[in-house]
């Protein structure tokens, strides 16, 4: 899916987890750490190393720890506390909540493959827009070279 740079990738790039964290996630003011969840040690989810390591291999994706909230990020005071944070490389609305679903039923393997599609500050928005308009097979092509290599 789409993904906004948070750090180190830029518009286009394609980055594939090393881990994932549902950043929205606070529960600070009674005691946690960002992201923890009650009756969870792990909070941040570390992808499949197998998996990560074949798709990593493909020519032209990056790799890096992605954050998730359930918002469209825009702010880029947000992003950039994030980043400090978690050392997040891009941040989407899907993978950290993927990743636990993954996690709390077994531990089944997972890796998040994201394309960025904008900055993730005040112009994501118009950015977004243009990937979703003019990237008509990104994801029919990073599919089809991922199946490949697996």
């Amino acid at each position: 899916g789409w993904s906004g740079a948070v750090s180190g990738v830029k518009k286009g790039e394609i980055i594939v987890s090393d881990s994932c964290v549902e950043c929205d996630f606070d529960l600070t003011p009674i005691g946690r750490l960002p992201g923890q969840k009650p009756g969870q040690d792990e909070y941040i989810y570390k992808c499949n190393s197998d998996l990560a390591n074949k798709v990593k291999a493909i020519d032209g994706f990056t790799h890096g720890n992605l954050g998730t909230g359930d918002f469209f990020l825009t702010d880029k005071v947000r992003r950039d506390h994030y980043k400090e944070i978690f050392n997040i490389k891009s941040f989407d609305m899907e993978s950290g909540a993927l990743a636990a679903a993954c996690y709390l039923l077994g531990k089944i393997p997972f890796v998040s493959i994201r394309k960025i599609s904008d900055s993730a500050d005040d112009v994501a928005t118009d950015e977004y827009t243009n990937s979703l308009s003019n990237d008509l097979t990104a994801f029919s092509d990073i599919v089809l070279k991922v199946l490949s290599n697996i």
